[in-house]
């Protein structure tokens, strides 16, 4: 019988145990919060921020943890507002400990003063300094006690260094005050995707002509003319700027004409000389281009060339436009300034005071009738056949029969304030009869219309019966000194 093979006994000496190595151990992963990616948290963040007061909930989720900290902080820096010399210590601070902070900065809201006895409010090197700072903005807003020609000169309307980062390369939207055209224009070309721009007190630089003199300005300006005029002259020399690859800009001082005067310290613009009539839309250059859908001047002094030269440049996108206040535009350049922008939807002329032809005014073109002179708006419906919203406040634009001509208009949001011509009750009526039944959505009748509070119900009952919002503000009584 054959031997029968047993395993050895765990004693056996031909066993030999082995040492066993660590098994090294796995770190933590991260859970709950600290797993979430920042991007996550922001939008977390952002939607808990829209159901309560921005910065106080800001500065409550930076509390929570440490994984909230940082994003709270950049959301804390999206939007920005200045408005006192601490606080703008404060942002310079910030922006120097964590270089993340320019970047996440999106809308910027800058009240500075250029008066050294200004002791509230940031100082224009303050402004200065944050601006340069500032690479990622999105919506720029500039409040200053008056122009500031060398915040201007050094900051905003410096030509772009070759090879430097851009601070407004992706700004989208300008709000700001006094502010000279050609500087303006310096500024544009190192913005190329601003498409909206809201100037308060447009102006240009010129002299009468014949005249050697220079042109009157603030001692400011003055000052910072003489400290460098070197660098003004070779600023607005230029003749192209470029907005993006496919759009070239042409100085619009071309249009007038630039001259130079050797005893005179500062280049000027004159304007042209008497002609018969002002340019036409085929005079003006439009070499340049803007892509600009929405444009507002307020208080602008402009002269048709240049307003219509601007116009001219942003025919292709510009799809909303609103004149306040505007003492200088007269009714032909009004005329010539629609005509040039036929895909307007937004149009709004509120206190304008356009001066009336004079007998002794050069002729206008043969295509102008003298009723077309003295009443522009009443050609709205040919200009601006798309027009959807329209506020209309300004005296003297229009006939009696302003109304029965805007009908023809596909209005779905009608303002009107204006004291002449005249208009009563009937006239909306007449109006509304000639629009189709709900195509106006609102209309709006503001006290500049001197109705008593019976014409506005009157014309209440009339948009009611035809699907209109009606809103309507009734004379104010007069004032009663005793």
């Amino acid at each position: 019988m054959a031997p029968v093979w047993t395993p050895p006994s765990p004693t056996s000496p031909t066993q030999v145990a082995l040492p066993r190595s660590p098994v090294p151990s796995r770190p933590a992963s991260p859970s709950g919060v600290e797993a979430l990616p920042v991007e996550l948290v922001i939008s977390i963040l952002t939607a808990a921020v829209q159901r309560g007061e921005r910065r106080t909930s800001i500065l409550s989720y930076m509390l929570t943890c440490k994984t909230f900290l940082a994003p709270a902080r950049r959301l804390l820096h999206e939007q920005v507002l200045i408005s006192t010399k601490a606080q703008a210590e404060s942002l310079l601070a910030a922006l120097k400990q964590d270089p993340s902070l320019p970047s996440a900065t999106r809308r910027l809201t800058l009240l500075y003063s250029m008066k050294d006895g200004q002791e509230s409010l940031p100082s224009r090197q303050q402004a200065s300094r944050i601006l340069k700072l500032m690479h990622n903005l999105r919506d720029l807003c500039l409040v200053g006690d008056e122009e500031d020609s060398k915040l201007w000169k050094s900051t905003l309307g410096q030509p772009a260094t070759p090879g430097a980062e851009n601070s407004f390369e992706y700004l989208e939207q300008l709000k700001t005050g006094k502010v000279r055209w050609d500087r303006l224009v310096d500024f544009l070309r190192k913005a190329p995707k601003l498409h909206t721009l809201d100037c308060t007190a447009l102006y240009e630089l010129s002299t009468e002509e014949g005249s050697d003199e220079r042109p009157a300005a603030s001692a400011e300006d003055s000052d910072d003319e003489a400290d460098s005029d070197d660098q003004e002259t070779s600023t607005r020399q230029h003749d192209q700027l470029s907005s993006h690859a496919d759009s070239t800009y042409t100085h619009p001082s071309s249009a007038a004409g630039v001259e130079e005067d050797d005893d005179a310290e500062l280049t000027v613009d004159r304007p042209p000389s008497p002609s018969p009539s002002l340019p036409s839309l085929k005079d003006v250059p439009t070499t340049f281009s803007l892509p600009f859908r929405s444009l507002t001047l307020n208080s602008p002094t402009l002269s048709d060339a240049t307003t219509l030269a601007l116009c001219t440049a942003v025919r292709g996108t510009l799809t909303s436009l609103a004149l306040v206040r505007t003492t200088t535009l007269s009714r032909l350049g009004l005329l010539q300034l629609l005509s040039s922008l036929p895909n307007l939807l937004e149009l709004e002329l509120s206190g304008c005071n356009l001066p009336s032809p004079r007998s002794d005014d050069p002729p206008p073109p043969p295509s102008i009738t003298t009723q077309q002179l003295s009443y522009p708006l009443d050609e709205l419906a040919t200009l601006c056949p798309f027009l959807q919203w329209l506020k209309l406040e300004s005296d003297h634009v229009g006939s009696h029969n302003i109304l029965t001509k805007l009908a023809c208009l596909p209005l779905s949001s009608l303002s009107i304030g204006f004291s002449w011509p005249r208009l009563d009750a009937e006239a909306i009526r007449v109006a509304l009869d000639r629009i189709p039944s709900g195509r106006l959505d609102s209309l709006f009748v503001s006290a500049g219309m001197k109705w008593t509070s019976a014409q506005l119900d009157e014309v209440r009952r009339t948009c009611e019966s035809v699907g209109t919002l009606f809103v309507g503000e009734p004379m104010e009584p007069p004032v009663l000194l005793f």
